[in-house]
């Protein structure tokens, strides 16, 4: 009870100290659904009054949510690079994205049309309970999603990523070209492999190629991908992982807070320059795949990384290079565009309509323009 109290208390406090992290962000995202779909029933309710109908026509604002959640599951699976897959767990993922804005959108919806009801008094009191129990329905389902989704931005939260992004977005280009001699796969293959596949024991990849070829973007996006399946992923630079060679973990450490690299299940480094002040740390890594980021994409160099890393690890990294080019086009198909365009004319036409129906009828005008006058 002691313990329940307490953290209560450390719940309150100024959001101008509160630390953002995606928990956070995506808990304020759908509240603000919740509280749009309140917001704009409501106005819908008001206009529905105005023309003569029942309350209970409000409730079309849905047309609104569902037409800008349709617009965005389409753009969602079609709008990408066609380099890395999209698999099962992306699709179900961006469906279930949908689904959870679409309760909170319609909880506040049912909170609308609740507290409309309540205020009629010739309202069946059945009505009134009916609503009720359908937005305690869509309440519950709002806490399983909550779950679901605030363990899994706990897992990003804790990696250190500096962003989110998922690989079918990722815009750089591989080599076609594998310079693995113990490899069949290309490294397309070898990024989805140590991404989406349980491993039975560690594995390695070493990401190089010239500047501005998204090297910390491709390792981001294998982060992101890993956090999705509830691994435990430490991103962090080589200064970063020498300073954090073997921390130890507070008793009291914050969610929020990184986790140290020898925790982590997959280490990512980026901004490799020189292999050098790794020989005391490589062993500690050599049960748990790596990640490594090097700027250079010199030959010599390329092969002094792989004999400095590949003593010290279990196997040696698989490479991945990246060719220098531009950013591969991801343009919307033609039914995203007629999709966003239908989505965007309906908002407008809606809330024009609206508008217009929120002003007080001509009569009125004309005798408010009368009183004035005299």
């Amino acid at each position: 009870m002691t313990s329940l109290i307490s953290r209560a208390v450390n719940a309150f406090g100024s959001d101008v100290y509160t630390h953002y992290t995606a928990v956070y962000t995506w808990n304020s995202n759908q509240m603000a659904h919740a509280m749009m779909g309140f917001a704009g029933t409501m106005l819908f309710i008001h206009a529905a009054t105005r023309l003569g109908l029942e309350f209970w026509y409000g409730a079309f604002f849905y047309v609104l949510p569902l037409l800008k959640d349709i617009t965005d599951v389409v753009a969602d699976l079609s709008v990408r690079t066609h380099q890395f897959k999209m698999k099962a767990a992306h699709r179900r993922e961006i469906w279930l994205d949908a689904l959870t804005d679409n309760f909170f959108w319609t909880a506040g919806l049912m909170l609308a049309l609740f507290v409309m009801a309540m205020s009629c008094e010739d309202r069946p009191w059945w009505s009134c309970l009916i609503i009720l129990a359908v937005f305690l329905i869509f309440t519950i389902g709002i806490f399983v999603a909550k779950r679901h989704f605030n363990e899994q931005k706990k897992q990003f939260d804790v990696s250190g990523l500096p962003y989110y992004f998922r690989l079918p977005r990722y815009s750089g280009k591989l080599s076609a070209n594998s310079n693995n001699d113990s490899s069949e796969r290309k490294p397309i293959e070898e990024v989805e492999n140590f991404v989406y596949e349980d491993r039975a024991r560690a594995s390695h990849l070493l990401i190089y190629g010239p500047p501005r070829s998204f090297k910390t973007t491709l390792a981001v996006a294998i982060g992101s991908g890993l956090t999705v399946r509830r691994r435990a992923v430490r991103y962090l630079s080589k200064s970063r992982l020498i300073e954090e060679c073997a921390p130890a973990t507070p008793a009291d450490r914050s969610t929020a807070v990184p986790i140290p690299p020898h925790k982590a299940d997959v280490v990512i480094v980026d901004d490799l320059d020189k292999p050098d002040g790794l020989q005391d740390i490589l062993p500690a890594l050599a049960n748990k795949s790596t990640v490594w980021v090097v700027s250079s994409s010199s030959r010599t160099q390329i092969d002094e990384w792989m004999n400095r890393i590949g003593s010290g690890l279990s196997d040696p990294p698989i490479q991945i290079e990246l060719e220098s080019n531009q950013e591969l086009s991801q343009t919307p198909s033609y039914i995203v565009n007629a999709l966003a365009l239908i989505t965007l004319v309906s908002f407008i036409s809606i809330a024009g309509a609206l508008a217009l129906l929120m002003l007080p009828p001509s009569c009125e005008l004309l005798c408010l323009y009368e009183v004035q006058s005299n």
